[in-house]
């Protein structure tokens, strides 16, 4: 009995083994209840903050214990799959240093400044801004916040769960404060004295909150985040405030990693004299560099006033340090060690090059040298999120399903291991996403289900090769069959997969955001992919034939047994027609194309609408008959849309709609479904079962509405009417497809300032209209521009590396009509999204990339197939090109269909958000199965020497085909 080799199986083992330890936080994370998510808090934790707050013997115990909890659910969080913005909602702003002001400020200070000098300074600002913002939202408390540095001249802000961008662009662009205040060698030994009296007049243990002290920073150190939040809360009650100096105050330091003296996160606290000698007014510039003995320094040069407040404070407070205070987080204390009376100042004695930087930027980040600009702003509602992730998730499944029965009624037994192969594709693929930290995006989303059905195609590959081995015209084993139909596949699947994975690697480099997303998705779920089919399910059938398997199951259906047509008899018709329409189709798309921009290459802004059907009802007269029922809801204190959906699904409420009332504070419209088949069930017992959902959260309900199915459809004419009335003429209106009185609304850019002006505008022109903001994006015109010009390098990059490595594989005249294939497909779809008005943006620069690889991979096949055949066939190039078409037809129709199979469910039930992503999925799958036949095939033939013309009949058998 053949045994499998030891180390394949061990390969296979460590795999799964290393795939659950990289999922499992993940898994653990998402198996808390959305409310425990959102705030951090679990259970557990809460209980023991109840008993701390009863001050019992242990508390010193279960202090400890809450700390550990926070720190393990803190890292839990941090090694899980992240759901992008579309998935959970939120803001994402695009924020730009003006770099017209800047230069012109450069050029007051130096006139002279060489071109390097002046990129270094843009640098220099891009940090500085960084670090303001960074500090700023820090400061607000938003959870799982990210900045990305788009250098020369841009952030990317993206704050997950947050729903108003006015106030997020108020908080990033409000001026940096800059103080500078004294830590005297005096406040240095009343913070020690301090410690003792806070402690006796608190019950908490206020000594064991405090790591130790910094002698060179002139501070208390206090580990982050558990004990920082306790600490912060004694030293803001009154008992203890009454213990300080009037003249002092306490202010944090900025959190600090982990290092050598310390093994844990921590922060600083410092007690200051209150008043401010000099701000970041006085402040001219701040630089870093280098000295003599490769230290870092950082040099500051203050204007004339501020020399002269400088020399006074570094007179009178010698040997004392000064603080450097921005936005109330002192950033550096560092030591007055001589007095100082030209304005121009070193901090030297840094710990590392790192620090030094940090303390430049904070520096300048005083007094920024040009304003902030929001150049992109992008707000999506958590009730979009939710819709999108159940109608993707609903569309993946069912397409899954149906590829995988397909698979089973086409290949039997094979189907069977390659369903397996799928499904493990799809475990490999969620843990190293899991493994890579990743943020899953709709279009990742997407990018998933496209892989279940592009998996398939490898498993297609080796099952069409398994049957022509079985049916060639020397008999073999079970096991020699193995090895040559995997053998001949491996090469196929590898350049196939290749190709498309080049375009993958463009899309990660010059996509953003979400595209990101998708690119890595497709990257990993190509290579996952190829694993599971090449190796996995070799290993498999190896131990079927090693416990005495005498025949392989490939299935007994066929679409085509033996096909012989002649792809080439008419292909003065092929070419003509493709040519005909693709001329028409580069017109339409030209003369349409200002109109097709989407507001991501346009610029403008745009807001998703949704009406509603409500019409307001006394409070005795809510009807038993009614499907839904409305309150809006005032409640005492702040409370979050997630606690109030999680405690109403606990009463059975769990199709609720929850959103905040634009505008109000604490106002809440609640959307009770499905529980108004009792005729007993008035607003009065309505509003008592909402009452006891929320038992720790009063509140009055102001308004009761009953909300019947929506059966008048709003007109995109009255909507067009009502922003006519208040002088919002040149707008864009579309209705959502598939989706009931949901539109898009979209004017030029200048139009409005924020998205928040938007929704504004958009509720005054339609007053008789309940409505809900779904959405809203504001892109410039620049970024447009620039965005549209990256969706084009990604096209010519993807285009040039496979250009490059078809040639390197095969010849150039394949690679040359591969590309020209490529342009053939891109154009085709593009003219055909023209067509059906299909918008164009980002999502669909995705979805075109897709398709080109997804054309390649046909491409490939089927020039593999004629460069076999050609070094061995009796036959003239055309004869081999065709009869290769011919021996690869079964297997093309089968991935095209089972691709077809996911997407057009996409398409179907993936709801409107991956509706035209899908769409143009669809679409490029037909035009690449047809390009990779009568394109690229036929342009083969014509850089021949043969062309088109037939060859004399020979007497020569052809291999059997599949």
């Amino acid at each position: 009995m053949q045994r499998v080799p030891l180390w394949k199986i061990v390969v296979i083992v460590f795999v799964i083994l290393f795939s659950l330890w990289m999922l499992t936080p993940t898994l653990t994370f998402y198996s808390y209840s959305a409310l425990v998510r959102n705030s951090g808090e679990t259970p557990e934790m809460a209980v023991i903050q109840e008993q701390i707050k009863q001050n019992p013997p242990n508390v010193l115990e279960l202090q400890n214990r809450l700390k550990t909890l926070k720190q393990d659910f803190s890292a839990l969080r941090n090694d899980s799959i992240r759901l992008g913005l579309d998935l959970q909602g939120g803001v994402h702003l695009v924020i730009e240093v003006d770099q017209e002001k800047f230069l012109e400020n450069l050029r007051l200070k130096n006139p002279n400044a060489t071109e390097e000098e002046k990129e270094y300074a843009l640098t220099m600002a891009l940090d500085s801004a960084a670090a303001v913002v960074e500090n700023r939202v820090n400061q607000y408390g938003v959870a799982e916040s990210a900045i990305v540095k788009q250098p020369p001249t841009r952030l990317v802000l993206e704050l997950p769960g947050f729903s108003d961008p006015e106030q997020v662009e108020n908080l990033v662009q409000a001026e940096a404060v800059l103080h500078f205040q004294i830590v005297g060698n005096d406040e240095r030994k009343r913070l020690g004295e301090l410690i003792d009296p806070i402690d006796t007049v608190v019950p908490e243990d206020f000594k064991s909150l405090l790591a130790s002290t910094d002698p060179y920073r002139a501070a208390l150190i206090v580990q982050y985040p558990e004990n920082v939040e306790i600490v912060k809360n004694i030293l803001q009650r009154e008992v203890v405030q009454s213990i300080i100096d009037r003249d002092l105050v306490f202010k944090w330091g900025q959190v600090e990693e982990s290092n050598s003296s310390f093994n844990y996160r921590h922060q600083y606290l410092y007690l200051l004299k209150k008043k401010v000698e000099l701000t970041g007014e006085e402040l001219e510039d701040a630089w870093l560099y280098m000295n003599q003995q490769n230290q870092p320094v950082v040099t500051l040069t203050f204007n004339s006033a501020g020399a002269r407040i400088f020399r006074r404070v570094t007179r009178d407070f010698l040997h004392e340090h000064l603080a450097v205070v921005l936005n109330d987080i002192v950033y550096a204390a560092p030591e007055i060690i001589t007095e100082i009376r030209d304005g121009r100042a070193e901090i030297t004695g840094i710990n590392d090059f790192t620090e030094a930087r940090q303390i430049s930027v904070v520096l300048r980040a005083g007094a920024l040298p040009a304003p902030l600009k929001i150049a992109e702003s992008r707000v999506v509602g958590p009730s979009l999120g939710r819709d999108s992730i159940r109608q993707g998730i609903w569309g993946g499944i069912v397409g899954g399903l149906v590829v995988l029965v397909f698979m089973v009624g086409y290949y039997a037994v094979a189907g069977v291991i390659a369903d397996f192969g799928v499904l493990f594709s799809l475990f490999l693929l969620i843990s190293g996403m899991a493994m890579f930290k990743a943020t899953l995006t709709l279009p990742g989303i997407a990018g998933i289900v496209l892989m279940i059905g592009m998996a398939v195609d490898a498993n297609v590959l080796i099952f069409e090769r398994l049957r022509e081995e079985m049916h060639g015209k020397k008999a073999k084993t079970v096991q020699l069959v193995l090895e040559k139909g995997y053998g001949r596949a491996f090469m196929t699947i590898f350049d196939a997969n290749i190709t498309t994975l080049i375009t993958a690697l463009v899309l990660f480099q010059f996509g953003t955001g979400p595209i990101k997303g998708f690119a890595v998705t497709l990257s990993l779920g190509i290579l996952v992919s190829m694993f599971s089919a090449v190796f996995v399910s070799r290993v498999i059938y190896d131990t079927m034939v090693g416990y005495g398997m005498k025949e392989l199951s490939v299935g007994k259906l066929r679409f085509f047994e033996s096909p012989s047509f002649d792809f080439f008899s008419r292909p003065k018709l092929y070419m003509g027609a493709t040519t005909l329409f693709g001329v028409l189709g580069f017109l339409f798309l030209s003369l349409n194309w200002n109109t097709l921009k989407g507001i991501d290459f346009a610029g403008g802004a745009e807001i998703n609408i949704q009406f509603e059907d409500v019409a307001t009802v006394e409070k005795q007269t809510l009807l038993a008959d009614e499907e839904q029922a409305e309150l809006k809801v005032q409640f005492n204190d702040p409370i979050t849309l997630g606690v109030i959906r999680e405690k109403l699904g606990a009463r059975g409420y769990k199709d609720s709609v929850v959103r905040e009332v634009s505008g109000e504070t604490n106002q809440i419209l609640i959307r009770v479904i499905g529980d108004l088949g009792d005729a007993a069930n008035t607003p009065e017992t309505l509003e008592e079962k909402l009452k006891a959902a929320l038992p720790d959260n009063p509140f009055t309900v102001l308004e009761y509405y009953a909300v019947k199915d929506p059966t008048d459809r709003v007109r995109v004419q009255s909507v067009r009417d009502g922003l006519t009335g208040i002088g919002l003429t040149d707008t864009v209106i579309q209705e959502v497809l598939g989706q009931q009185n949901q539109m898009l609304v979209r004017v030029r850019e200048g139009v409005v300032a924020s998205p928040t002006e938007l929704e504004s505008k958009v509720r005054q022109a339609l007053p008789d209209h309940a409505l809900t903001v779904l959405s809203t994006d504001i892109v410039g015109e620049k970024v447009g521009g620039e965005l549209l010009l990256k969706g084009l390098y990604c096209i010519i990059f993807s285009s040039i590396g496979i250009l490059l490595y078809i040639t390197v594989r095969f010849e150039f005249r394949f690679a040359v009509a591969a590309v020209v294939a490529l342009f053939h497909d891109l154009l085709f779809t593009l003219a055909i999204l023209a067509i059906t008005g299909t918008e164009f943006n980002l999502p669909i620069v995705a979805a075109l990339l897709t398709v080109l690889g997804y054309s390649l991979n046909d491409t490939i096949v089927v020039f593999d197939r004629i460069r076999e055949n050609y070094s061995s066939a009796q036959m003239n190039f055309r004869e081999v090109v065709n009869h290769s078409i011919n021996q690869t037809l079964s297997r093309t129709v089968n991935t095209s269909m089972t691709t077809l199979f996911v997407v057009t469910t996409l398409h179907l039930l993936g709801g409107p958000v991956i509706h035209d992503f899908a769409f143009t999925l669809m679409i490029g799958i037909i035009i690449g199965t047809y390009s990779s036949i009568f394109v690229a095939s036929p342009i083969l033939l014509m850089m021949g020497k043969e062309g088109f013309k037939p060859a004399p009949v020979k007497n020569v058998k052809a291999a059997p085909a599949s």
